[in-house]
């Protein structure tokens, strides 16, 4: 007679297996990775209040005047001239593609807390393409006006971090040889 194996762990422990793996990273990639993702999430919170901010202007008070003053923005940095688009708009689809690239850092980051080196990689690659793109998207004036010093040297620092894991943290070949 066999016994029935039962697994008594909750859904967020097998959701929390599925993601971070059966094995544990030593402490000094779980610290960086801890801290990778508290910047990610500061980042991401702060791109879901600007999308917040713009999809949700017309249930505030006054709405015009805010779409004026968002207007106004776009006008001093001519997104109504390179986009064809008025600012709100701009903005929606900035937030849309950061989104993206926001999921697919968090993805490198998980790679990296499992020891994978494409996730070093990913997270390089995601987080410096959000750069450009917002270069590109919104204007090189505006990132250097309306981006914090702040915010760029921590978004620079972490992202040069992870790169130069890819030669520190001892990691496993993203593909198994079997």
């Amino acid at each position: 007679m066999a016994l029935i194996k039962i697994d008594d762990r909750t859904i967020v422990q097998k959701i929390k297996r599925i993601i971070l793996g059966k094995e544990k990273p030593n402490l000094f990639r779980r610290v960086s990775v801890l801290i990778g993702f508290v910047i990610w999430l500061y980042f991401t919170i702060w791109q879901g209040l600007i999308f917040i901010s713009v999809i949700f202007a017309d249930k505030l008070q006054n709405p015009e005047l805010i779409k004026d003053s968002f207007n106004r923005i776009g006008a001093k940095y001519a997104f109504l001239h390179r986009w064809g688009m008025n600012t709100t708009e701009v903005l929606v689809a900035h937030s849309l593609v950061m989104f993206v690239f926001y999921g697919l850092s968090l993805f490198g980051l998980i790679l990296i807390y499992r020891k994978q080196k494409i996730g070093h990689i990913l997270y390089f690659f995601s987080n410096s393409i959000a750069i450009v793109f917002t270069i590109v998207f919104l204007g090189w004036r505006y990132f250097n006006y309306e981006i914090t010093l702040v915010d760029k040297i921590i978004f620079a620092s972490v992202t040069l971090y992870f790169a130069l894991g890819i030669f520190f943290f001892k990691t496993k070949q993203s593909i198994n040889k079997n």
